[in-house]
């Protein structure tokens, strides 16, 4: 919008009041300011000159005023008030006369000129220069109507107590900001947090007499929550189910008690089980100990008569001697060696306490047959040969003339062939036979191998030797 500013000259009018409360003389122009439409827009201002007021009839007119001249009637926070708008038309905007008298007076307007106003660059400068010009126009303005001044005070007054109000909500907003909780919430939570805690405590102190209370008595326990239980689900938070004691029911204790019972029957079976195999392995330990010491005093006895031996001093023809024997001896055992045909590989000796001891020889029996050939029509003989071990010892069951007796064991079986296995008949298996018949033994010895060549493949146990008129049968054991 464009600011426009005119200078009219109405005509005299019979009766007009006067804005001032006393009439002015002076040709001084009183300057009004219409408010600007929009704040923002500082751009243009309408300025507009009212005449002076009315001179008494003896004064005379004065004269129009040539220049620039502002109209700088001040208004109550740059409005109008409300009692100056609604007023009659005496209350225009002096040096404005009425349409319908400019109209019949026909009084033409003078030219209008537009005044724009420059804006400063620097907004300081135009607010002193604002500043300066309110100044200017407080002192060169007449003094107001008192009801005017009043009006103003007061609305003045209001703006005060709206900025105090606006300062203090906004003091309580940032106050507000500042603080997310009241008095009330903070101490709703610190009441809460309290008694959570103390809840704590005293579920503790509560599981913990009732652990004391079990181990002291093993029927008492803590009341489990029934899945199917008619009541609520949901107990209140400050009672649980498991922190109400009661008795174990009769039929609870008899199954615990069973099960104990139970329990206490395997445990017994494993101790007596862990005891007997604690027993076995006491017993072999002694044993094992015996046979050490006993081992021990046969090698300090032979260490002793190697000593004795050793320290004594023999005859000088007692390696004649000696030697002689030995031929003798071994000439001895060719002889029945070579009659026999039964070799004595090695001998061995055990002790049996206050027993006869016992003689385990390792003996070797060969068979000599005279066969002919087939093909050939010739002789030609044929070796076979056993081994099998004899032990001679003291049984104590039996009849004191009966007392000793051998045991025949058949050695490196593997190295002979099936067939002749089965030829060998009783001799493939291990028994037993009194000693007194030693002599029967190796006649049968001789007789079954001599079978075993043969096509007759004889298994009987008994084996009859004939002499003159009489028959001596072997009593055979097996083992």
């Amino acid at each position: 919008m464009n600011a426009l500013k005119t200078t009219t000259r109405p005509k005299p009018r019979k009766k007009q009041r006067t804005v001032s409360p006393q009439p002015s003389t002076s040709k001084q122009l009183n300057k009004r300011t219409l408010p600007a439409d929009d704040e923002s827009d500082h751009s243009n201002d309408i300025e507009l000159i009212d005449p002076p007021p009315n001179p008494p009839p003896n004064t005379a007119r004065p004269q129009r005023k040539e220049g620039k001249a502002k109209a700088s009637e001040s208004r109550p926070n740059g409005k109008v008030p409300e009692n100056q708008s609604n007023t009659k038309p005496e209350s225009q905007v002096k040096g404005k006369a009425p349409e319908s008298r400019a109209k019949d007076n026909q009084v033409k307007p003078k030219p209008v000129k537009v005044v724009a106003k420059k804006h400063s660059s620097n907004p300081s400068i135009d607010n002193a220069s604002d500043h300066d010009d309110d100044r200017d126009q407080e002192h060169k303005m007449p003094p107001l109507n008192p009801r005017i001044d009043k009006e103003l005070e007061r609305w003045k007054s209001k703006v005060k107590d709206l900025e105090n109000q606006r300062d203090k909500l906004s003091q309580q907003l940032e106050e507000l900001f500042q603080v997310r909780k009241t008095d009330a919430e903070q101490a709703l939570d610190d009441l809460t947090a309290l008694y959570e805690n103390r809840s704590k405590t005293q579920e503790s102190l509560i599981s913990a007499l009732q652990a004391q209370l079990a181990s002291q008595s093993p029927f008492f326990r803590t009341s489990e929550s029934e899945p199917n239980s008619s009541k609520s689900t949901h107990p209140p938070p400050n009672s649980t189910a498991s922190a109400i004691p009661n008795f174990l029911t009769r039929a609870t204790a008899d199954a615990e008690q069973h099960m104990l019972q139970d329990e206490l029957v395997r445990l017994k079976d494993d101790v007596k089980a862990k005891a007997a195999l604690v027993k076995e392995r006491e017993r072999r330990i002694v044993e094992l100990e015996q046979s050490v010491k006993d081992v021990r005093i046969e090698l300090d006895a032979e260490i002793a008569r190697s000593k004795e031996l050793l320290s004594r001093q023999p005859p000088s023809h007692s390696h004649h001697s000696r030697a002689d024997s030995d031929t003798k001896h071994a000439v001895a055992i060719r002889f029945y060696e070579d009659f026999s045909n039964l070799l004595i590989l090695s001998i061995k000796f055990e002790q049996r306490g206050n027993v006869e001891d016992d003689i385990l020889y390792t003996c070797m029996y060969t068979h000599i047959a005279t066969m002919t050939d087939d093909e050939t029509e010739a002789w030609e003989q044929v070796e076979k040969t056993i081994t099998f071990s004899l032990r001679v010892c003291t049984d104590l069951s039996e009849e004191p003339e009966l007392a000793r007796r051998v045991k025949y064991t058949p050695l490196e079986l593997d190295k002979l062939s099936d067939e002749f296995k089965e030829r060998l008949g009783f001799l493939a298996n291990g028994f037993s036979f009194p000693h007194n018949q030693a002599t029967l033994f190796l006649g049968s010895l001789s007789r079954q191998m001599e079978a075993a060549f043969g096509e007759d493949k004889s298994g009987n146990v008994s084996v009859v030797d004939e002499y003159e008129e009489g028959a001596e049968i072997i009593e055979v054991d097996d083992l």
